[in-house]
């Protein structure tokens, strides 16, 4: 599979798979072979990439579906800058039909807005924030409270400042 070959306990939750599968009969996009008390919820795989229309767990879904935040959101994922489904910003993903998700943490420091990338809109975005007080511990002011303050301000600004321009 392209998560996991062989699964017979445990679970996979909120997992996706986008990689070319090839291999045994039973080679699955997400998974190959689910066996015992596994409990495959809420995962998807990129069904034209692995060339597999098939999975031991999971759903299926195009690549342009892969890169909908709407596919993930209807699932339970928890995204930045969307509070239905947790404020706790796992997962992101910064414009449908360019990428797919992330977690949150592999993202650059001080990238709030989309493209991805350390830009102009994101130093708008802090600009918003900016000398706001009492951030909500999971919110942090839509992540303009980078240091964790409960509060937007020049130290916020210096970290800021550390990813000015930084692609990745």
């Amino acid at each position: 599979g392209g998560l996991a070959g062989w699964v017979d306990s445990g679970s996979i939750d909120q997992c996706y798979s986008a990689c070319a599968v090839s291999g045994a009969a039973n080679a699955g996009g997400l998974v190959g072979i689910k066996s015992g008390a596994a409990l495959i919820t809420r995962s998807f795989w990129d069904v034209q990439v692995s060339g597999q229309t098939s999975s031991a767990g999971g759903t299926g879904k195009t690549t342009a579906g892969m890169k909908t935040v709407a596919t993930f959101i209807a699932a339970g994922w928890d995204f930045t800058n969307e509070v239905m489904n947790g404020t706790h910003d796992i997962w992101r993903l910064c414009v449908d039909d360019v990428s797919y998700p992330q977690l949150n943490w592999q993202s650059a420091g001080g990238d709030f807005a989309c493209p991805d990338g350390v830009a102009i809109e994101d130093l708008q975005h802090l600009a918003a924030w900016w000398l706001m007080e009492y951030c909500e511990a999971f919110n942090a002011c839509s992540g303009a409270d980078m240091d964790g303050s409960g509060k937007v301000d020049m130290t916020d600004y210096a970290i800021f400042t550390e990813y000015w321009m930084e692609r990745y």
